[in-house]
């Protein structure tokens, strides 16, 4: 897949051929919302980011390999939104691999608009492996932000970096990961930007 729009038509449901379960792989570029109002090829709903997730599946980097520059594969939401919303993934699992989010931003119209500037999760299973999560700013969770009451529900997040998060106001702590979830998060062989404290899902 070479195309915002080719990655977009996927994740909002419009291409038939890829339902729960399938697997995207994205070539070594960076993708961007095109220009306009509502920006072309976007999630154009400012409540859910650049892009909106409601299915399983797969999205990774084609070309991945264990000495790929994890920065090849380049989702920048431009600081003008969310970068990615997994929202409600009520079966399968959604896969992120060998990508970065960056630049994401999400603007506090409502309260859960200030939720993850990379990623935020509702009650859904996300795996989060081997990214890299780069200049992304919000209130509650500059790289992730995980909320909802469904139990059964796990996120996994493996082999992931943190660098370069923001508060929007200077003064005040950023974490990376804000999970406030009744899901279960698991961490392995990630770095943090920082310390937070694990006790309240801050990290």
């Amino acid at each position: 897949m070479s195309s915002m729009s080719d990655l977009f038509s996927w994740v909002s449901g419009d291409d038939p051929f890829m339902q729960n379960e399938g697997t995207i792989k994205l070539t070594t570029q960076t993708y961007q919302c095109g220009s306009g109002s509502p920006a072309a090829h976007c999630e154009i709903s400012p409540l859910f980011g650049m892009l909106k997730v409601m299915k399983s599946g797969t999205i990774k980097c084609a070309d991945f390999t264990t000495t790929i520059n994890l920065s090849e594969c380049v989702i920048d939401a431009k600081s003008q939104m969310r970068v990615m919303d997994a929202h409600d993934i009520s079966h399968g699992t959604l896969t992120l691999q060998a990508l970065t989010l960056t630049n994401g931003a999400p603007h506090a119209k409502e309260s859960t608009q200030t939720f993850g500037g990379g990623l935020r999760i509702y009650q859904s299973m996300v795996n989060v492996n081997i990214c890299k999560f780069v200049s992304n700013s919000a209130e509650y969770g500059s790289g992730i932000r995980i909320y909802g009451s469904e139990t059964s529900r796990t996120v996994n997040v493996y082999g992931t970096t943190f660098s370069g998060g923001t508060h929007p106001t200077p003064t005040e702590t950023h974490y990376d990961i804000y999970d406030t979830s009744d899901a279960d998060l698991l961490i392995h062989y990630s770095c943090m930007s920082g310390f937070g404290d694990a006790t309240q899902g801050r990290f």
